[in-house]
């Protein structure tokens, strides 16, 4: 098990090349024994598929809690972060896919944010040949209504926090209301396997000394980043306008895509990490088609597994992760056209808000702006709730249209004159 623990890499300089090491000496990938952990033995955090495997085992898995957030951002540059591995015996596979059973209470306290955020890493190497791959995603640590610790969806809807029930060293984690969906186990699917040099296990040393086996994840520069979180369409001068407060803390309501470069050296997502709301703000009332953006700071990541940087063989993966939204906030007008949604529903004149916590998030394929960076444009996905919501002034009645579902419940919403068929 590792330790949460930080050092400071003196060879640097060179280990934040990041350029990915070319296939080289494969490594033998970790055989550590895994027993399957026995079905209801602690509810599911994470489950997922392996692309293109079909007799996935356990020890073909290996499953971390990697540091908070508000940790990576803090961490200078040049500096390596442990990450706390999930016991093997916590991992099931069937096929192709897996299961990640894990106690709530089993999460090193320092790697769970005050809001009950956990960050989960997975690394899946191939039972037949030197391929390997990557995915990240959050979860979170939630109460029911019976205040028993949960795993459920990062961007799920809270209600007010829960007092810590007798556990003296858990934090305080929000609930979820009565009325709410039963918690759901995040999916985090390792979408490609990629053939190169494949890492023995992830396991950080203090060190890179002599007989050392590996720095673990070197923490690099940061880039701030534009990403969009929002679209309004409205017609014949009517006004739209989005909010995004920060009035509560117990509810996240942006993920944005992770991107990593491996394998052929080209950036690829995988997976994707919820911040929090940063600075809150209301955008202006405006007659016109727009996207609302947020900035997002990311910060590089170069993960050396058992190398040592400066070694000559460079990190084996290098992914670039949101770690907070950094208060910046624009408008953008350029490249929209109006979608043809047929999921409309009449409104009389006046003020409409879609805000409902029980429907689809808000969703956009390349909203993470960071194409100048790693050649590909990364997702971003935002949640409604009473304080990230969009709203349209009717002058007069018309059609409220969703993308995906009714307008109530829609990830995207437009206002039109007619009913579209």
């Amino acid at each position: 098990m590792r330790n949460n623990c930080a050092f400071t890499v003196s060879t640097i300089a060179a280990a934040l090349a990041l350029t990915v090491a070319a296939p080289g000496v494969a490594t033998t990938p970790s055989q550590r024994p895994a027993r399957p952990a026995p079905t209801g033995a602690a509810p599911v955090a994470l489950t997922g598929r392996v692309a293109g495997v079909s007799d996935l085992r356990p020890s073909d898995i290996e499953v971390h809690v990697n540091p908070t957030s508000a940790t990576a951002a803090r961490v200078q540059p040049g500096v390596a972060l442990a990450s706390w591995r999930v016991p093997a015996g916590s991992i099931v596979t069937r096929q192709g896919s897996y299961e990640v059973h894990l106690a709530a209470t089993s999460v090193p306290r320092a790697n769970i944010s005050p809001e009950g955020l956990v960050n989960f890493e997975v690394i899946a190497r191939d039972p037949h040949g030197s391929r390997y791959g990557v995915t990240m995603s959050s979860a979170r640590l939630v109460r029911d209504a019976a205040g028993a610790p949960r795993w459920t969806q990062p961007l799920a809807a809270t209600s007010t926090t829960a007092g810590r029930a007798g556990l003296s060293t858990w934090p305080t984690l929000p609930t979820l209301p009565r009325a709410a969906v039963a918690p759901r186990p995040v999916v985090a699917d390792v979408s490609a396997l990629h053939s190169g040099a494949v890492p023995s296990s992830k396991f950080a040393r203090r060190s890179c000394s002599p007989g050392d086996v590996g720095a673990g994840d070197v923490y690099g520069t940061t880039k701030t980043v534009w990403a969009t979180i929002g679209t309004s369409y409205p017609i014949n001068g009517d006004q739209s306008w989005m909010t995004h407060q920060i009035g509560s803390r117990t509810d996240f309501s942006s993920s944005f895509g992770i991107g990593t470069q491996i394998g052929d050296g080209r950036f690829y997502e995988t997976g994707s990490r919820s911040v929090d709301k940063g600075a809150g703000f209301v955008w202006a009332k405006r007659p016109y088609m727009r996207s609302y953006r947020v900035s997002v700071t990311y910060r590089k990541v170069a993960q050396y597994f058992d190398r040592c940087p400066g070694n000559g063989l460079g990190p084996y993966d290098v992914y670039w992760t949101p770690i907070t939204l950094s208060g910046g906030h624009i408008q953008h007008r350029q490249g929209l056209s109006r979608p043809h949604w047929k999921n409309c529903r009449r409104e009389s004149a006046g003020i409409f808000s879609r805000y409902l916590s029980n429907g689809k998030s808000y969703e956009q394929g390349e909203g993470v702006k960071i194409f100048g960076l790693i050649s590909v444009n990364l997702s971003s996905t935002r949640a409604y709730n009473a304080e990230a919501k969009l709203n349209y002034v009717l002058s007069r009645a018309a059609y409220m249209c969703g993308n995906n579902a009714d307008p109530a419940h829609a990830g995207k919403v437009m206002e039109s004159r007619t009913r579209l068929r």
